[in-house]
């Protein structure tokens, strides 16, 4: 039956080692190791089967996703089916009592399984967003002068990128992982699970916005640099022992309950007769996974001639020495020096955003290059995250094979009418939107642990009191393309061949 999880789990964790925020795994791994070898000594001996039913059930479910994930070849699936297969063959070998025993260890399995549709990797941009915000609020507290474009905080002669300053992401997993750990470890009741976990991911938060903001500072006053190099790693180690310091101090200072000794000994009952299960289905069992196992080394060695490398986070080819940049003047706009007004704020997703604020007749746009980008991403809902409420929305299909553009009208209050054009583009330079066949929810579950496409996305955003008339509009919409003639070719002359 293992062989038959073999393609796809060996798979998972090799891509699992390409994400440096899932690099724990080795830990977590010998974790659930440690759980399964210490817990099984107190299940009462000897084993009961648990009822064939649940098991039956419990392995169709995982032969089911398992196949499901051979077909589309998602080495995601091939984990969770593992995972299901683990609890169906304890509850076969010694039902409850094992099951219960197990649990630590298929929690600290679970911790290493990312979610679907790269909400982890939402949720690293949405931290990215939030240190930003609170450093540069700090540092005006400071009196440090600075400028925030997306996740970048300007410092006068010089950019500090919030992405690669902290690793908020990757303290952030490894610390839940372990305060799931040391809790479990201690025997700890639920109600202290829902007091240290929170701390914990609270503790990561304040302590990247302690490093950035002392960066920065260090940066604007003595030109120190301690974000870069082996300070950053040698500050990164000292951030992570100090959040294993605060759990194991929380937990010590929670009431204590009555707990099992986590050293019990085994436990006989002599003269109770011991209930062992039938091997005859399950022979038939592991001939059917094994004959799975057949078929996803065949669809593993495929899927290596193509070169597939399954990918959740967007990689760039960009050159590390690319640059863009934009004219003092377009048609009737001219660029100003100046940052962009507090309500024309570009709500991004990609890791770098560069921004540039023009103005013509009393009217300010901001345009923005969005990048990089996993697949395609429809900003629509990150406005309206950000408290604007849409109204008309339209598809334009240039008619002279320019990128397709979305056109947005919103507003956030009476007074604040906003109207917002972007376009988004891949490094082949071929145009990318919400039409494609495989933005559908069928089409993003079916690519779970496919490659997605890297792309560039270029926003223009107006916001004032009344909605833009014919004239405002024109000349908009007019800024919007030339922008996108401008920059587009640059993103494609400075791609690594």
């Amino acid at each position: 039956m293992a062989f038959g999880f073999l393609p796809l789990v060996g798979a998972f964790f090799l891509n699992l080692w390409s994400q440096p925020e899932y690099q724990f795994f080795p830990e977590a791994l010998a974790a659930a190791a440690f759980f399964a070898w210490t817990r099984i000594r107190e299940v009462p001996r000897p084993f009961a089967s648990g009822f064939p039913g649940v098991t039956i059930a419990v392995l169709g479910i995982s032969f089911a996703i398992l196949t499901l994930g051979l077909v589309i070849w998602s080495p995601w699936l091939g984990m969770i089916a593992a995972l299901l297969a683990g609890v169906a063959v304890v509850w076969w070998c010694g039902g409850r009592p094992m099951l219960q025993s197990m649990i630590p260890a298929f929690v600290m399995l679970a911790v290493i399984i990312p979610p679907p549709l790269g909400l982890d990797v939402r949720l690293g941009l949405f931290l990215r967003s939030v240190a930003t915000i609170l450093s540069s609020s700090t540092l005006h507290l400071l009196g440090v002068t600075h400028s925030v474009e997306g996740h970048v905080i300007a410092l006068p002669g010089q950019k500090l990128l919030v992405e690669e300053a902290c690793s908020g992401i990757n303290s952030l997993m490894f610390i839940t992982a372990f305060s799931l750990f040391f809790l479990l470890w201690k025997r700890r009741k639920l109600w202290c699970y829902a007091v240290v976990v929170p701390a914990a991911l609270a503790m990561v938060v304040i302590g990247n916005v302690v490093r950035i903001t002392l960066g920065a500072w260090l940066r604007y006053h003595g030109g120190l640099d301690i974000l870069t190099g082996w300070k950053h790693e040698w500050l990164s180690i000292i951030l992570v022992v100090a959040y294993i310091a605060l759990v194991i101090a929380l937990e010590r200072v929670l009431p204590r309950g009555n707990t099992k000794s986590p050293d019990a000994p085994e436990i006989q009952i002599p003269g109770t007769p011991e209930k062992r299960p039938s091997l005859r289905w399950a022979r038939a069992a592991g001939i059917v996974f094994a004959i799975l196992g057949v078929i996803g080394i065949f669809r593993g060695w495929e899927k290596l001639q193509e070169g597939v490398e399954p990918l959740r986070m967007a990689r760039s080819s960009l050159k590390s020495t690319a640059t863009f940049r934009m004219p003092e003047s377009i048609g009737g706009w001219t660029r100003l020096e100046t940052g962009p007004p507090l309500l024309n704020k570009i709500e991004s997703l990609g890791l770098s955003t560069l921004i540039w604020t023009y103005e013509t007749r009393g009217m300010r746009a901001v345009v923005a290059l969005d990048y990089p980008i996993s697949g395609y991403h429809d900003v629509e809902g990150c406005y309206k995250n950000a408290g604007w409420v849409i109204g008309r929305k339209e598809h334009n299909v240039p008619r002279t094979g320019k990128p397709d553009r979305i056109e947005i009208e919103m507003k956030k209050s009476p007074d604040s009418q906003g109207t917002l054009w972007f376009a988004t583009m891949n490094e082949q330079g071929r145009r990318v939107d919400e039409a494609d066949p495989d933005r559908n929810f069928w089409g993003r579950f079916v690519n779970l642990g496919a490659p997605r496409e890297t792309t560039y996305r270029i926003q223009l955003l107006i916001v004032g009191n009344q909605p833009l008339d014919g004239a405002g509009r024109a000349a908009a919409e007019e800024l919007f393309e030339k922008s996108t003639d401008i920059l587009f070719p640059q993103v494609l002359q400075q791609l690594e061949k």
